[in-house]
């Protein structure tokens, strides 16, 4: 399985064994696994380096990624897609989260993700 999906390091390594005993062969990797060099990392740095690597960037900060994002789109080549947990979902409920992430993976994956921002669980009208 080559990941498509990177889990920053405020991602709990349970989400993705979470993810995992959802579908066996989830596209996810967390970040302190893929690389630690790029632990500690700002957020541009983040974004450039999942850039490079074409891995879409999983995360709950909401807080300081829109912002990043819209500097690597407007300042540099742009970012490789950001999948960001709503507020409603606590950090700490890996059920939760496993179940949207798995659930809009499997209706997204096939889109193209360049400087694509999503909040997931989708608001649904």
């Amino acid at each position: 399985m080559t990941p498509r999906l990177l889990a920053d390091e405020n991602t709990s390594h349970r989400l993705i064994a979470a993810c995992r005993r959802l579908q066996a062969s989830f596209p996810i990797v967390h970040i302190a696994t893929h690389n630690k060099a790029w632990c500690g990392l700002d957020d541009d740095d983040l974004l450039d380096a999942c850039l490079k690597a074409r891995l879409i960037l999983v995360a709950h900060d909401r807080r300081t990624l829109g912002q990043a994002a819209l500097r690597a789109i407007r300042t540099r080549a742009g970012h490789a897609g950001i999948i960001l947990f709503r507020g409603f979902i606590r950090q700490s409920d890996f059920g939760a989260q496993s179940r949207a992430l798995c659930a809009f993976w499997k209706q997204s994956q096939d889109w193209d993700w360049f400087n694509r921002m999503a909040y997931i669980p989708v608001e649904t009208s």
